[in-house]
């Protein structure tokens, strides 16, 4: 291969060590950054590689969640109302100032619905509020539950 007029071979070899060394440990050219982040996507989705942490307080992925329906058959008076607390978040977490009405729409049964994580499991119980603001609980040991990884789960309880 002749050499361009007026370069001798000298300069080009230069020019090539130069912009090979360059090139190689300094920056990499468009296509190969494409190639780089192609590869890495490969290797996301097969479980391998870098991958993002997540925040402080945050899921890289959120729990998929299952429907639950409460519905409870107790013997209530007029200007009583039906809740539900429970060991999770949905349920008020064992507040009783953050419990979940149930509704009398379907009086005498009352209901609610409400999501929890699927593959886990909660203890809950219903509370009636009198008129006067006094709670009433049902008697112990608490109700348990127990959600599956898809579906939907639902509670018919009498009050105990």
């Amino acid at each position: 291969m002749a050499s361009p007029p007026g370069m001798g071979d000298d300069v080009i070899a230069d020019l090539f060590r130069w912009n090979w060394n360059s090139v190689a440990s300094v920056h990499l050219t468009g296509r190969d950054r494409r190639r780089e982040r192609q590869r890495d996507r490969r290797r996301r989705a097969r479980g391998r590689g870098r991958r993002r942490q997540p925040l402080h307080g945050q899921q890289l992925r959120p729990d998929r969640q299952v429907p639950v329906a409460f519905d409870e058959y107790p013997d209530t008076y007029y200007g009583q109302n039906v809740y539900v607390v429970g060991s999770i978040p949905a349920p008020g977490n064992r507040n009783t100032a953050a419990v979940v009405p149930l509704s009398a729409a379907g009086c005498p049964t009352w209901s609610t619905a409400l999501t929890s994580p699927s593959n886990s499991s909660f203890a809950y119980q219903h509370i009636k509020k009198n008129p006067d603001e006094t709670i009433t609980r049902e008697s112990d040991p608490h109700r348990s539950c127990t959600t599956p990884a898809s579906g939907a789960v639902t509670l018919d309880d009498s009050w105990r």
